[in-house]
C-alpha cells in the first residue's frame, strides 16, 4: 500500500471516528431528553377540580342564555400562518407582534360579541410557539366581569418537534369557560387513551370540563362542558374512546334532571357534513374524520351552522377560495334545550384557524 492509499484510509477513520462520536452524542442526548420529559411529564388524576377565578355579574342564570364557541389556535394560526403538524413548515409567526396582533383581533371580536358564555379551547398560558403570551390573562383582562375556568390539556416542558429543527419547545395551554354567571363547581375530566411511548410524553393530554350554573326559578341546575377532542389519531381510534367517555357523563347529568350543553371543537365532521360538503379542494383534509354513527344520545341536539364552515386546513396559509373549509366546532344540547339560534360569525379566519360559534337558547 502506497502513502497516497494510507493517507487516505487514515482521513477515512477519523472521518468515521467523528460521524461515530455524532452520532453517539445524538443517542445520548435522545436519551436524557426521554429521560427528562417522562420524569417531566403532565400526569393529571382522571378528574380533578378547579377553582374559578373572579368575580362574576350574577349569582344564577336566566332561562335563555347565549354562548360563543371558538378554538383561537393560540394566537399563532391566524390567516397568513402554516402549521407543521397539519403538512406546512411553520413552527410559531416568524414575530411576537404577529401572534400579539392575532390576539387583539381576538379581544376586540370578544369584547363587542356578547354572550353569556365563551368557550374557548387552544388558549396559551406560557408556550414558545405564541412567545411566551399569557393569553389566558389577556382574555381575562378583556372580560373582567366574567368568572373564568382553566384547564391544562397541555403543558410539555419541551416539544422535539419538528425535526429538523427549530423545535416546538415549552407549551403550557389548556381550555377556558367564561361566564357572567356563577359557576359553583368545576371539574376536569381526563379523556381515556393516548399515543403509544415515547410520542405521548410532548404530546396533549385531551380532557373537558363540567361547570355547574344555578338557574332562576329552577331546581336543577345548567352543565355545561367545554371539549377539545383529539386530531390526527389513525382511524379516530382516540376520538371514539373520548366520545365514549364524554357520552356517559352527558346522559348521566341529563338523567339526574340537568340542563346540559356541550361545546368546542370536536375535532370531527357534524352530521350531515360530509368530507367534501364545503369545498373540492382536499388538500390538506387528510385528519378529518366523522362522527361515530348512532353516538348522539336520543333526542339531544346538535348546534351548527351547516352554511358556513368552521375550520381551515393549516398545511397552507389562508387561500381564499382553495383551502380546505369544513366544520368541526359545535355544540351539544340535551332533549330539555331549545335551540333558538345557530351561527358561524365569519371572520374569514384572519386571527385563527377557526371561526367563532355563536348560540342562544332557552332552557325547557
Amino acid at each position: 500500500m502506497n502513502a497516497t492509499n494510507m493517507d487516505f484510509y487514515t482521513i477515512l477513520k477519523k472521518i468515521s471516528v467523528v460521524i461515530g462520536i455524532i452520532i453517539g452524542i445524538g443517542v445520548v442526548s435522545f436519551g436524557v431528553l426521554v429521560v427528562y420529559l417522562t420524569i417531566t411529564d403532565y400526569k393529571p388524576e382522571e378528574t380533578i377540580k378547579i377553582k374559578a377565578e373572579g368575580k362574576p355579574l350574577y349569582e344564577k342564570a336566566n332561562d335563555q342564555i347565549s354562548m360563543i364557541t371558538w378554538n383561537i389556535g393560540y394566537g399563532g394560526l391566524g390567516e397568513k400562518e402554516d402549521f407543521f403538524a397539519s403538512g406546512g413548515k411553520s413552527v410559531r409567526p416568524d414575530r411576537k407582534e404577529t401572534v400579539e396582533n392575532y390576539m387583539k383581533g381576538i379581544t376586540d371580536f370578544l369584547e363587542n360579541n356578547k354572550a353569556d358564555f365563551y368557550f374557548i379551547q387552544e388558549i396559551d398560558k406560557e408556550s414558545r410557539r405564541s412567545y411566551y403570551i399569557d393569553e389566558y390573562k389577556q382574555i381575562k383582562d378583556t372580560l373582567n366581569n366574567y368568572q373564568s375556568v382553566f384547564a391544562y390539556n397541555y403543558k410539555v416542558k419541551f416539544v422535539p418537534a419538528p425535526f429538523p429543527p427549530p423545535f416546538m419547545g415549552k407549551v403550557e395551554s389548556g381550555m377556558a369557560l367564561f361566564g357572567k354567571y356563577k359557576m359553583n363547581e368545576n371539574i376536569r375530566y381526563q379523556f381515556p387513551g393516548k399515543f403509544n411511548w415515547p410520542v405521548y410524553l410532548a404530546h396533549l393530554d385531551r380532557c373537558f370540563t363540567v361547570s355547574r350554573v344555578d338557574i332562576e326559578g329552577k331546581d336543577h341546575q345548567l352543565v355545561l362542558i367545554n371539549t377539545h377532542n383529539s386530531a390526527f389519531d389513525k382511524d379516530a381510534v382516540l376520538r371514539k374512546q373520548q366520545m365514549n367517555y364524554l357520552k356517559n357523563v352527558l346522559t348521566d347529568e341529563y338523567e339526574k334532571g340537568n340542563y346540559v350543553i356541550v361545546g368546542g371543537d370536536w375535532n370531527q365532521l357534524m352530521p350531515g357534513i360530509s368530507k367534501e360538503y364545503f369545498t373540492n379542494h382536499l388538500e390538506g383534509s387528510d385528519w378529518v374524520a366523522p362522527l361515530p354513527k348512532n353516538w348522539i344520545p336520543k333526542d339531544w341536539t346538535w348546534g351548527f351552522d351547516k352554511d358556513l364552515p368552521t375550520v381551515r386546513a393549516t398545511d397552507t396559509a389562508y387561500i381564499k377560495g382553495d383551502t380546505y373549509l369544513t366544520s368541526i366546532d359545535a355544540f351539544l344540547m340535551s332533549p330539555n334545550v331549545e335551540l333558538l339560534k345557530i351561527e358561524v360569525k365569519d371572520l374569514d379566519f384572519k386571527y385563527s384557524d377557526h371561526n367563532p360559534v355563536y348560540m342562544e337558547v332557552k332552557l325547557r
